[in-house]
């Protein structure tokens, strides 16, 4: 047993040199388009050579729309192979007539786009992991400021209502990033990291909701103590009082993205709690040990060592171990 040893090894997904923001349009038809066309001729007056940007959207109407409007090319998995290569290359080297590209999720997977400096979505993305892995596709050259708007009438992106678990989460996540008044990077931070901070705490470039507060950047530290903290056992997790989460965010959002917090406690606890009773001791007794019921009186039975164990032969077990091959990606 090697668990013990294990330790997770994660950077934080903080992208400080991106500036996030939000513009709010009433619900009408082209009022997302035309707030996206506004956008882009405001960003333009600062993009210098060899800087570019990308619009991202999720219905073909809206970028064929956006494609016309801003007088720049499109990039679709609806296209041609070959056809969709020459808009990507042709964009990302700075060769078209526009540095503006109107594109589906899928734009540029994989590949490193250099001197991009504006991300805008012409609606609410599907999910924030989503919105993280577009807009950090931006500013990888040095002193470059990306700046990233979300443009909305209200509408929740559309969704598949038989989505798991998971990406309900990543649904709901969205939302509270889009409709939350805090610092949009501790919704970031508190999803993606499991701790958030606001723009002045992590030192980056400042959101919308940050500068508009009065006297500063800091934003209130409510959000942000939702996961944060020491690791609580099952027994404090339970015990969570009203009083005590008075003040945090409310809603089906915040409340969803905490329960599954807590529920990564209770399960980061179990685990800690299984490798203490089973270190130093033999697995495969365990393992027989709980398939026999897991009875109190029985658990000496794998109080011993596997070398020490009489029920296998530890040579032949060592053989067997080393032939056991995961399928790639299946397992850490």
């Amino acid at each position: 047993m090697v668990a013990q040893d294990a330790a997770m090894v994660r950077a934080a997904t903080v992208k400080r040199n991106t500036r996030y923001g939000v513009a709010e349009v009433k619900a009408g038809k082209d009022m997302v388009e035309e707030e996206v066309v506004q956008t882009v001729v405001r960003i333009k007056k600062g993009i210098h050579t060899g800087q570019k940007g990308v619009v991202y959207c999720q219905s073909k109407n809206k970028y064929e729309a956006l494609t016309k409007k801003l007088g720049c090319a499109f990039y679709h998995s609806g296209m041609v192979n070959e056809a969709r290569k020459a808009v990507l290359k042709e964009w990302a080297e700075g060769r078209g007539e526009t540095r503006w590209v109107v594109a589906t999720t899928g734009l540029g997977t994989g590949v490193d786009i250099q001197g991009l400096v504006a991300v805008i979505h012409a609606e609410q993305p599907y999910g924030l992991v989503d919105f993280v892995q577009q807009t950090g596709r931006g500013g990888r050259r040095a002193c470059e400021v990306v700046e990233s708007v979300i443009v909305t009438d209200g509408r929740a992106g559309w969704h598949n209502e038989q989505d798991n678990d998971v990406e309900q989460l990543n649904r709901q996540a969205m939302a509270w990033f889009v409709q939350g008044a805090d610092c949009r990077r501790v919704v970031l931070g508190v999803f993606m990291d499991g701790v958030g901070k606001d723009c002045e705490e992590v030192g980056g470039e400042w959101c919308d909701r940050c500068r508009q507060r009065t006297g500063g950047g800091s934003s209130s530290s409510s959000s942000r103590d939702i996961f944060q903290g020491r690791e609580e056992t099952e027994e404090e997790t339970e015990e969570e009082t009203e009083e005590e989460t008075e003040g945090e965010p409310e809603g089906e959002p915040a409340n969803r993205l905490k329960e599954h917090r807590k529920e990564q406690y209770r399960r980061v606890q179990r685990l800690h709690n299984w490798l203490q009773e089973i270190k130093g001791k033999c697995a495969v007794c365990y393992v027989m040990w709980h398939y026999h019921g897991r009875q109190d009186k029985q658990r000496t039975r794998y109080k011993h060592t596997a070398r020490e164990c009489s029920a296998i032969r530890i040579q032949e077990y060592v053989a067997w171990r080393q032939k056991v091959r995961f399928r790639e990606y299946s397992c850490c």
